[in-house]
């Protein structure tokens, strides 16, 4: 009976969570960032002004909730958006990193769309997954923690 309840409870609890999300979800810079198109990890500037992904990355990297802000991104964003909230995660909680990536795992697509000095539009997303666990792209939070 006590697990039948806290099932019940749990079920709840992340209904709950499901219908209504954090207060971070609403921040224009989660936002933008769940919506990635794309996974942008080249080293040169944009010619065209910066992209939307690495511009919000780095903006929530300025929040005081910036944990909670990947949390959410993770939680509600795309693909590309996940990938991102990783590389941010693995660096400030590697206990949200595990539990997320995990998840991720299980439900990967087979291809992410990515850009490294030339735009791969089905980067394969276990090869991408593998890299971020090892700390491959440590560089590109540093550089975008640094403004």
């Amino acid at each position: 009976m006590t697990r039948l309840i806290l099932f019940v409870a749990l079920f709840c609890f992340v209904n709950a969570a499901e219908t209504n999300p954090p207060p971070e979800f609403y921040d224009h810079d989660v936002k933008q960032l769940m919506a990635a198109e794309i996974v942008r990890f080249d080293s040169m500037s944009v010619p065209f002004g910066q992209h939307d992904g690495n511009a919000a990355f780095r903006e929530i990297l300025k929040k005081e909730n910036f944990l909670r802000c990947f949390v959410t991104v993770f939680n509600y964003g795309n693909p590309q958006a996940c990938c991102y909230a990783l590389i941010a995660l693995r660096e400030i909680s590697p206990f949200y990193f595990r539990e997320c990536m995990a998840r991720f795992r299980k439900s990967a697509p087979k291809t992410v769309k990515t850009y490294s000095d030339v735009y791969v539009p089905n980067s394969d997303a276990k090869k991408l997954l593998d890299d971020i666990e090892s700390g491959a792209y440590r560089w590109y939070f540093e550089r975008s923690e640094k403004g």
